[in-house]
């Protein structure tokens, strides 16, 4: 079940490669991308549910999750910050010490909607936006400019 869902990670990194724009903006399209292919894909939601429920018992599946869904979003915003840091465009602060918080927005949609299914619906678009905003607004250096 694993790898027949792995085929949306290939199309991920396909996206996150025609990525463009500056730091921020590409950081933005990438947890837009993100957002869709995991919190708004249903079977990437199962499979995140069977690995929370089953992941003690089966750590191979934990980490072929890990590796195909999560890790290039990780290794992809981690290169962004760095290379936003590198060009100025970010600050030098705790977030671009963890650029993992950025995709944070992206697992709470995910797993609000394994908890509450269509009982409490939430915008998930719109917290991942609000959540990039905010974190945008702690990375981006303060030259005037509001992201």
């Amino acid at each position: 079940m694993f790898r027949q869902a792995s085929t949306s990670s290939a199309d991920l990194s396909t996206a996150i490669g025609s990525l463009r724009g500056s730091c921020a903006d590409r950081i933005r399209g990438l947890l837009l991308i993100s957002h869709e292919s995991t919190a708004n894909d249903r079977k990437t939601r199962e499979l995140l549910r069977l690995s929370l429920a089953e992941g003690t018992r089966f750590p191979e599946a934990v980490d072929f999750y890990h590796g195909k869904f999560i890790a290039p979003t990780l290794a992809a915003l981690t290169a962004l910050v760095e290379q936003g840091v590198k060009s100025g465009e970010f600050r030098q602060d705790a977030a671009a010490h963890a650029p993992d918080v950025l995709a944070s927005s992206i697992f709470h949609v995910a797993v609000w909607r394994l908890m509450f299914a269509g009982r409490k619906p939430i915008d998930g678009k719109a917290i991942v936006e609000a959540h990039i905003d905010l974190a945008m607004s702690g990375l981006v250096q303060r030259s005037g400019r509001r992201y």
